[in-house]
């Protein structure tokens, strides 16, 4: 759904940017299309007021004029100011296209002025022929209704186009999900299923760390077996060896204590040398080992000092 807005609503612009350009551009051409048909029906007039001498329209013009597109057609052929005027002077050598009111309403008006001889007899012809706009405006909305019409039905068809194109894109991407969610949770192994190369530096980083997780899987249980294999075998130096104590052996390399002042280091309070210490240490082991049926001995060593802590099986 993410991925469809993402997309839907920068194309949904661009149509309603199409849709309004196409808009002005059919309100454009058919004002355009529009005035050509009033040059027609204004030369098709001014042709039928030569043949004529000014009597009466032929058939064909009037069909012109019946025919054309964006409404009625008004029309005059005079040399009096009966017809919309233009506000300013309009040029007498070429047609001219103006707005204007005509019986309270606005009107496009083209006004066209022609020579004519009529038997012996020369003059101007003014030929002046208008519609009213709210016609022309009225004709250019059906075309563009028709044309939004269109364009929201291909909206729509091009919502459901990106609908169904975004699931068949994903489709790959829900198989891998339902593919790992089907996995046992002891399998760390790689996933080897096909993928698109748009999610294979997924996969890849996912195989990666699958592996790192075996490896890490597989050191810690080697890491406890050996810890319980290495309990196991001083459990069995007490339940089957026949031992009477079970003694500890700790010795550092420091200046040493002498042997026949071994009584005096295990006394509370009691210093060899002049130090920072309160001299309860040993003192405190000696106690803690009484109570447990064992005793703390100190034994000679090429250098520093070594205890020897001695304790009952039970108690050990």
């Amino acid at each position: 759904m993410r991925l469809f807005l993402v997309i839907l609503p920068p194309l949904l612009l661009v149509l309603v940017l199409l849709g309004w350009w196409r808009f002005t551009a059919g309100q454009r051409t058919s004002d355009e299309l529009f005035d050509q048909s009033l040059l027609s029906a204004a030369l098709a007039i001014s042709r039928d007021v030569a043949i004529s001498e000014g009597d009466a329209l032929s058939p064909s013009t009037r069909d012109i004029i019946s025919d054309a597109g964006g409404g009625e057609v008004f029309y005059h052929v005079t040399d009096y100011a009966y017809p919309p005027r233009p506000e300013t002077a309009a040029p007498q050598d070429k047609p001219y296209h103006y707005l204007a009111e005509y019986r309270g309403e606005l009107m496009r008006v083209l006004r066209m002025q022609e020579r004519h001889i009529i038997g012996t007899m020369t003059g101007e012809a003014v030929v002046t022929v208008w519609q009213r706009v709210r016609d022309r405006r009225a004709f250019a909305r059906q075309l563009a209704q028709r044309s939004a019409a269109v364009i929201v039905c291909l909206m729509g068809v091009l919502s459901l186009l990106i609908w169904v194109g975004v699931q068949i894109g994903l489709r790959p991407l829900n198989g891998l999900q339902a593919a790992i969610e089907k996995r046992s949770p002891d399998d760390l192994g790689r996933i080897r299923r096909p993928v698109p190369k748009e999610v294979l530096g997924i996969v890849t980083t996912l195989n990666r760390r699958l592996l790192q997780m075996r490896h890490s899987i597989e050191e810690h249980q080697a890491f406890i077996s050996d810890a319980a294999q290495h309990l196991r075998n001083p459990a069995s130096a007490l339940r089957h060896g026949g031992a009477t104590m079970t003694q500890i052996t700790v010795q550092d390399d420091g200046i040493g204590i002498p042997l026949d002042q071994a009584e005096a280091v295990f006394r509370r309070f009691s210093q060899l040398r002049n130090g920072e210490g309160t001299e309860l240490g040993l003192a405190i082991v000696e106690q803690v080992l009484r109570r447990h049926h064992g005793e703390v001995t100190l034994a000679p060593c090429d250098r520093g000092t070594r205890f020897i802590f001695s304790l009952p099986p039970r108690a050990a």
